[in-house]
């Protein structure tokens, strides 16, 4: 025991507990925390730390598709082509999709109302893209409301034939 506190006692420790007597120690070295803590959130969609899944949508996920809009106070029926996203294990998005002969088109897209602006949507747009790529459409559609025209503006989307927006997939 003591040739591993000898061993870790000369690199910089972090402290984990600042309460008097229970002096606990973290004995993850500071160049690995903070190296790790900037790539983690380059490696993909990362929110807060926590790393968004997104999948596309499976019949098995109606009834929590069904929970999530009733919590969320959002009228409607789940989607039958799309995709979620869950961040720990909780649904916090859905997007609703149409796949048509040369684009793809977004019907909605819906994030849990106290993680907006947290870059949700624009990651499920962007796995939205890839997958758009994979089955050899060239560009995504989308009508949105007046209110949202400005966040699909952010996210690459160009005004087209009102009240349509594209954006062009390279």
């Amino acid at each position: 025991m003591s040739a591993v506190v000898r061993f870790l006692g000369g690199f910089k420790t972090r402290p984990k507990s600042t309460c008097g007597p229970l002096k606990v120690k973290n004995y993850l070295i500071h160049d690995y925390i903070d190296r790790y803590a900037v790539t983690a959130c380059h490696n993909g969609p990362c929110v807060r730390g926590q790393r968004l899944f997104i999948r596309p949508i499976e019949s098995g996920d109606a009834d929590d598709v069904r929970r999530f809009f009733a919590v969320n106070a959002k009228a409607g029926e789940p989607p039958a082509l799309g995709l979620i996203g869950k961040l720990v294990g909780d649904l916090v998005a859905v997007l609703s999709m149409e796949i048509t002969g040369d684009a793809v088109r977004i019907d909605d897209v819906f994030v849990a109302r106290e993680l907006r602006r947290k870059r949700i949507g624009r990651f499920m747009v962007d796995e939205l893209a890839k997958l758009a790529r994979k089955i050899d459409r060239d560009r995504i559609v989308v009508e949105p409301p007046s209110d949202t025209r400005e966040f699909f503006r952010r996210i690459g989307f160009e005004e087209a034939e009102l009240p349509m927006m594209v954006r062009r997939l390279l």
